[in-house]
């Protein structure tokens, strides 16, 4: 028979071609998944075995190309060090076994390039196994997308003329686990669980929570970064954005570096270290932090919630309190918080456009929207968002031009 139709348990139906080479022997090859696409690809393959032109994949041999072992290595070389995650040499190499069990390594190493471009049910092969070894839908869908980014670099550099992964159906991406905010109460238990028993924990918390860094960011903070007289801290570049920001010291935050500084620093100037006096900049050092926050959360009875819920809840909160979603995206350090073209070119959030976020967050984690000393009154949301993001005006003309805000008029 020319040609077979293959049905497999998930439904998925392929058509197969089977027809002689020039020197008679037999050759097997997946026609598509449409009765006239193989039919199209058998009358092709006629042709070239009548003109000689068909290369049989068993003869390709040394001529077929580096292999995908040998592709990988050159990919996570010159390819994915210039990123800043090392998450493609572990969904490669499977170096992240909670995550990416084995690694893509292992199911293609010895295929060649060339062969793997003409046969795509390869991949979704792959794509069923995985599912059936318990890999959820989102953990196989990431991974196909990486075979897709090493195939759109092997088409880039002249070493597959066609990316086969164009052809493979993607498990639907399902959305993950909700991070949802924290209560103040809940912050409090959690910080005084930490301090309790990780003491060199809460101080992490505690600076993330007001400043709305990231976990890897509190983890690389340095003391160079932190300016006490300006009341400044500067986020490092090294995240998922790669844009590195300035952020307000806050009162709750200057506590928090307050309780890190033991007096004794470590020789590569990182502010926060764990209970053996060791940085936490690497995977191992922030899985801690992540798993450590997580269990000091349910002792203390958070269910729920983990490290990600501390940027969740000051997003939530400050929105709460009448702020735009454009500063707050600036505060927290989102891509798109400038993807129009108005932020991206014409507005320059500076920090003193900041500061009235982190000092209303610092209000509410301590006692809650009150009236201060320098005369910020309460009120609805939209009335308290209001008055702080004048007063932030205010100190930034006074700053700028010298004249103090309450001499200004709409007319100057």
């Amino acid at each position: 028979m020319a040609i077979k139709e293959i049905t497999y348990k998930d439904g998925t139906r392929l058509f197969r071609i089977d027809f002689r080479d020039q020197s008679g022997r037999r050759v097997r090859e997946c026609g598509g998944r449409t009765l006239r696409a193989a039919r199209t690809l058998l009358e092709q393959r006629r042709v070239e075995v009548r003109q000689g032109t068909y290369v049989n994949p068993n003869d390709a041999g040394e001529h077929a190309g580096p292999t995908f072992g040998e592709f990988a290595k050159t990919f996570l070389a010159e390819y994915a060090s210039e990123r800043r995650s090392t998450y493609y040499a572990d969904t490669i190499m499977g170096r992240r076994p909670d995550t990416h069990p084995k690694g893509i390594i292992r199911f293609f190493r010895d295929y060649p390039l060339a062969e793997l471009e003409d046969d795509w049910t390869a991949f979704d092969r792959y794509r069923r196994q995985r599912l059936g070894e318990g890999l959820s839908p989102g953990t196989v869908r990431k991974e196909l997308l990486v075979l897709n980014v090493m195939f759109k670099e092997a088409r880039r550099r002249g070493l597959v003329d066609r990316n086969p992964l164009a052809d493979v159906d993607r498990p639907r991406e399902t959305r993950g686990v909700e991070v949802r905010p924290l209560s103040r109460e809940e912050i409090e238990r959690t910080i005084a669980e930490l301090e309790s028993s990780e003491p060199w924990l809460a101080p992490i918390f505690r600076f993330a929570l007001a400043t709305g860094a990231r976990l890897k960011e509190a983890a690389l903070m340095t003391w160079d970064r932190i300016d006490r007289e300006a009341a400044v801290v500067w986020i490092s570049g090294d995240n998922k954005t790669g844009v590195a920001r300035e952020v307000p010291l806050g009162r709750v935050a200057a506590e928090a570096i307050d309780a890190a500084d033991d007096g004794v620093r470590s020789v590569e100037g990182y502010v926060f270290l764990d209970e053996q006096g060791q940085p936490l900049t690497d995977d191992k050092g922030r899985n801690r932090i992540s798993q450590r926050t997580a269990a000091a959360m349910r002792r203390a009875g958070v269910e729920g919630a983990s490290f990600k819920s501390v940027r969740t809840t000051i997003g939530t909160e400050l929105v709460g309190r009448g702020f735009s979603d454009a500063l707050v995206g600036e505060l927290l350090g989102h891509a798109w918080a400038k993807q129009n073209v108005t932020g991206r070119y014409y507005v320059r959030v500076r920090v003193e456009h900041l500061r009235p976020l982190v000092e209303a967050f610092d209000r509410w984690i301590s006692n809650g929207l009150e009236t201060d000393t320098k005369g910020v009154a309460t009120g609805t949301t939209e009335e308290v968002g209001s008055n702080l993001s004048v007063r932030a005006a205010g100190v930034y003309l006074e700053r700028e031009t010298g004249i103090e805000p309450a001499t200004l008029s709409l007319g100057s």
